[in-house]
Order: structure tokens, then sequence, then C-alpha cells
């Protein structure tokens, strides 16, 4: 390896795009040579490089927006790729101060469960790369044992115990609180997502499913169809919208699509065109702006990986036919 190589910081700034970051990643693992004699070296530079990126996306804002969260996310889950097969040293060492920090952090508590957890971005461990080979280790498995989490790899064994669906009578009948937490922390029954307990209650059902099978997504799915039809009813049950009911929407409505992003972007989508024509019939205009300030428009590739069309015009075209719908009623 040419004595010129070396990591430039400059390449790994936290306020760079994503796309940029992965290509100078790509760059600058083209030149890294695991047989050059300074390889330790530079990629002991390189690691703390990266990570101190992703440190900084998401330590540094005092609360970090989806699209940071999704850019820390890509690039940590890169450098760990990277990592399995170069070396895991760093990467073991550092991820446990990085997880204490996030949990240290309520605003972060999504991305831990979300990114961290779900996608398995722990230590590497002999599950997923040839540095080890003990593959009865009990501390990799401690690693997610956080928050109320569990290793997705262990989920399978775990299934047999969950409590059933529908057990709401039961727990209540006994005087036990439905939201009772489970031997691993996470409320483990589901119950009907009310009016007047909308936010909560929604809440409570994604992470009691969660706990009985995170991998059923037509169970997801029925959660999100009851919270859609929540929404609307707060919204549109009635002649007109009270500030109370538009609160407890737009709570609704911030947490589910939030979830949608992550589980299934494509019927938000498709719903969220209704609401948004809905609200203009009845000229609810204020709830529109809420819509606009908390981008709860249509999910895309700055907020769900389920896209990656960057100049795909749907999502500015639906804030901007929304306004000019708005202009026109106004008229």
């Amino acid at each position: 390896m040419s004595k010129k190589v070396s990591v430039d910081g400059n390449k790994f700034k936290p306020n760079l795009p994503l796309e940029e970051l992965l290509k100078n990643f790509e760059d600058t693992m083209t030149v890294l040579d695991p047989d050059d004699e300074d390889f330790e070296e530079l990629w002991q530079e390189f690691s703390q490089t990266v990570c101190g990126c992703v440190s900084k996306i998401l330590f540094d804002s005092k609360n970090p927006k989806k699209c940071e969260m999704d850019k820390a996310s890509a690039l940590l889950k890169k450098y760990r790729e990277e990592g399995l097969f170069m070396n895991p040293t760093f990467y073991n060492q550092w991820i446990y101060a990085f997880r204490d920090e996030l949990l240290k952090k309520p605003e972060l508590l999504d991305f831990w469960k979300n990114e961290v957890v779900a996608k398995e971005l722990g230590p590497c461990w002999a599950r997923d790369c040839d540095f080890f080979d003990d593959s009865e280790d009990p501390e990799p498995a401690n690693f997610y044992r956080h928050a109320g989490c569990e290793p997705a790899w262990l989920k399978e064994n775990k299934k047999p115990n969950a409590p059933p669906l529908n057990l709401m009578a039961n727990t209540c009948a006994s005087g036990i609180d439905s939201s009772t937490s489970t031997d691993s922390g996470v409320a483990a029954s589901l119950k009907k997502i009310t009016k007047e307990n909308a936010l909560e209650d929604y809440k409570h059902n994604m992470v009691a499913q969660k706990n009985i099978d995170y991998d059923d997504e037509d169970a997801f799915k029925k959660i999100f169809q009851e919270a859609r039809d929540v929404v609307w009813q707060l919204l549109f049950e009635e002649s007109s919208l009270t500030a109370e009911k538009s609160k407890m929407a737009a709570a609704l409505l911030q947490e589910y699509k939030k979830d949608a992003c992550f589980f299934s972007p494509y019927d938000y989508n498709t719903w969220i065109e209704k609401v948004r024509d809905e609200l203009f019939k009845r000229k609810y205009f204020d709830f529109w702006q809420i819509i606009v300030k908390e981008q709860l428009g249509l999910c895309w590739y700055k907020d769900s990986d389920y896209f990656d069309d960057s100049d795909d015009p749907k999502p500015l075209e639906f804030y901007k036919s929304g306004d000019e719908l708005m202009k026109a009623q106004k008229k």
C-alpha cells in the first residue's frame, strides 16, 4: 500500500448527506489493503472516524430528526458489515459505549429498538463473524436485553410462552391491569384502540405485538388499520373538529406514521391522501398545517428504507397540492 493512503476525516462530517457518506466510505475501503503493514493502524483510524460520525449525527442534536436517524443507522450498518470481515475488535468495544449513551436519551429509544435491536447491530459474534467460534456465548444476547428488548434470534424460543391475544377480559376480571409487563418487561396482550385513549392504546398494542411476534406482518397491519380508523373517526365522525380531538388525532397520526415508515409505508401513503382530501372538503386547514409542519405526508426515501428514489416528486407534490387546495378553498 502506498504511504499516501490516509483517512480523510472531512469526508465523514455528520452534516454530509447519506449518499455522500456512503460513497466516501466505499472509496476509502477500496484503498485499504488488509495485507499492508500499516493496515491495523489505518483500520483503527477509519473505525474511529466513521463511528465518531455516527455518534455525532445522533448525539450532537437535542432531538434528532428521522432522516438523521436513518443516516446514522445506514452508516452504522455499513461499517459493521465491513468490520465482520476486516476486524471486529474496535466495533465490539465501541458499540457498548454507544448503546449506553443511546439508552440515556429517551428521544433515541426508538433508534435503539428499531435500528440497533431490530437490525441486530450489536457486537459481532460467532453467529455472523468468522473471528469468533463460541456460538453459545451469552454476551451478545445480553447486549440487547435493555429497555424491554430481546435479541431477534431468541424470539422463536419465546413464542410458546407468549400469552394469547385475547386475554383482556381475563386480566381485567382478575383485577390485573392490562398494561402490566411480562417477564421481559413488555406488555403482552392486545386491546381495542379507543378514541378516548387512542395514543396510549396504540403504543400498548405495538409493544405487545412486538413481544408476541415481531415478525407477524399481518398482525401489525391490523393494528395500523385500527389506528387509521380511529384517526378518521376523531377527525371526521362529527360535523366539526374540536381542538381536543384534533390534538388526539395528531398525536396518534405522528406515532402511526413513524411505525408505518418502518413496517408498512404503502398502506399509509394510500390512506393519507384520502385524509388530505377529506380535510379540504371540510376546510380543516388548521389540521392540514399540522400535517405540513410535522411532515406527516407520504413516506419516502428520507424517512423509510422502503424507498430509494430521491428524485420522486410525489412526496413534495403531496404538500404542494394540499396548499393549492387550501388557497382555492379560502377564496
